[in-house]
């Protein structure tokens, strides 16, 4: 458990660095982009907050198989954290393989294109579950 809980915290702490992003001058206008927790526009992060709330919902591991201007379709690792009543981000549960989808862009600053919609699409004991949630 100690082992999960430092491999979380690590991961978490690393992501704040803001690594993942790609400069903008090197992609075209139209790009789509994810924000971050602290706002920064990501292409294509390898890791991402869904909560920013409460940090109990993330992508790890991420492979973007399409990055467009409209939608952002790959495949990661979703890690989910239980929240009865408080989050334990030290326990949180990863489902490999999960199926995600950035959609519904809104255009900011007159140019950029924020992706607002995330589904996730993974499967927990033989059986396929699927979250759709907002991204604001």
């Amino acid at each position: 458990m100690r082992k999960t809980l430092l491999v979380v915290l690590a991961t978490l702490l690393l992501s704040a660095c803001g690594s993942a992003s790609v400069a903008s001058h090197k992609l075209p206008p139209n790009h789509g982009w994810v924000l971050s927790c602290s706002k920064e526009k990501l292409s294509e992060p390898s890791f991402l907050i869904l909560d920013c709330s409460t940090s109990s919902l993330l992508l790890s591991d991420a492979i973007w198989t399409h990055w467009g201007a409209d939608s952002a379709t790959g495949t990661a690792r979703l890690g989910v954290a239980p929240c009865t009543p408080v989050c334990k981000v030290a326990s949180m549960d990863f489902y490999p393989h999960t199926k995600v989808t950035l959609s519904d862009p809104l255009t900011v600053d007159g140019k950029s294109r924020v992706f607002q919609h995330v589904t996730l699409s993974y499967v927990f004991e033989g059986k396929h579950y699927t979250l759709s949630r907002s991204l604001s």
